[in-house]
Order: structure tokens, then C-alpha cells, then sequence
């Protein structure tokens, strides 16, 4: 479930691993998707193969976990990452987030169209003005979320 989350934070002392095949199953939730673009394929197959744990500090390492900190600030440094883009606009975060899912999967050309579609698609919105207006007169924007 983790991989499938946006930004992982983990406590120093919080583990991960895929033990599934140690136990006469498989992984799921799109884990072999996942795992091999965070880590590569080598990397992806060594922990599901081995069933290896990781601890929070060995999987930032690898590019699983974005940071890894002790237990009691968990909450307070992930609140504090959650902050920086619930102040941005609303559609620019979520063509952000689609688009870096995406692109991958797709050719040059075909990401460089969306990407434009997706300028053009925020232009159309009173937040892309005030975005404009509030870069010019160097002042916070104050975002409506229209």
C-alpha cells in the first residue's frame, strides 16, 4: 500500500519489504509496477525475490521512502510537507500528479501535447490570473480555487 502513495515518510525504525513470496503468495497493488520505477530493475527484483526488510533510513537510500525520521517526528515533518502543496492551486497539483504518473508510459511528443493542454486548461482559471498578477507585483497570491 505504501508504494502507492504519493510521498513516503517513514519512521527511522518503521520497516518495508515484500515478504509475499516467503509466503507461498504474491505481491499486489501494483507492486511490480511500482517498485521497479523507484528502484530499478534489478533492485525491484532483489526485494521481492529476497523478501529483504528495509528500515526507514535504507529505504530512502533507495528511493522508496522520500524521508525517514524518528518516530515522534513522523506526524509533525509529513504535516509540515503536506502544507507546501495544499497551498498551491488545486488544478495545477492534480495535472501535476497525473502527468507524472503518466508521462513515463508515454512518448515525447504525446507528453509535451498534454503538458500543453494542461497550460492551456489552468490558463482558463481566475487562480492562473491571480497566479500571473501576484508574480508581477511580488505578493502571496491569494488563490480561490476557481
Amino acid at each position: 500500500m505504501a508504494l502507492n502513495g504519493d510521498l513516503l515518510f517513514m519512521a527511522d525504525t518503521a520497516t518495508i519489504g515484500f515478504p509475499e513470496t516467503g509466503l507461498a503468495t504474491f505481491v499486489g497493488g501494483g507492486v511490480t509496477s511500482h517498485l521497479v520505477k523507484l528502484v530499478g530493475m534489478m533492485k525491484a527484483k532483489e526485494l521481492v525475490y529476497t523478501g529483504r526488510t528495509l528500515d526507514g533510513l535504507a529505504a530512502v537510500d533507495l528511493g522508496l521512502a522520500l524521508k525517514s525520521v524518528p518516530l515522534e517526528q513522523l506526524l509533525p515533518e509529513a504535516l509540515k510537507l503536506a502544507h507546501l502543496p495544499a497551498a498551491k492551486v488545486l488544478v495545477s497539483t492534480a495535472f501535476a500528479k497525473k502527468l507524472i504518473h503518466k508521462a513515463p508510459l508515454w512518448d515525447l511528443e504525446t507528453v509535451l501535447l498534454v503538458e500543453a493542454e494542461a497550460i492551456l486548461a489552468c490558463m482558463n482559471t481566475e487562480d492562473w490570473h491571480e497566479g500571473v498578477r501576484s508574480f508581477t507585483e511580488k505578493r502571496q497570491p491569494d488563490y480561490k480555487g476557481r
